[in-house]
């Protein structure tokens, strides 16, 4: 089965958009973890 180019070109926007979500959530998670670090330093 052959996707359309439409079909084809929504379907790697749409895993580019999902690569750059996972990067985002792990830039958040490395920084709740900095944070976590340095409230832990403060106590």
């Amino acid at each position: 089965m052959t996707q359309s180019p439409d079909a084809l070109i929504g379907s790697i926007n749409l895993h580019m958009e999902l690569a750059t979500k996972k990067r985002e959530v792990s830039h958040l998670v490395d920084e709740m973890q900095r944070l976590q670090s340095s409230i832990n330093n403060l106590k």
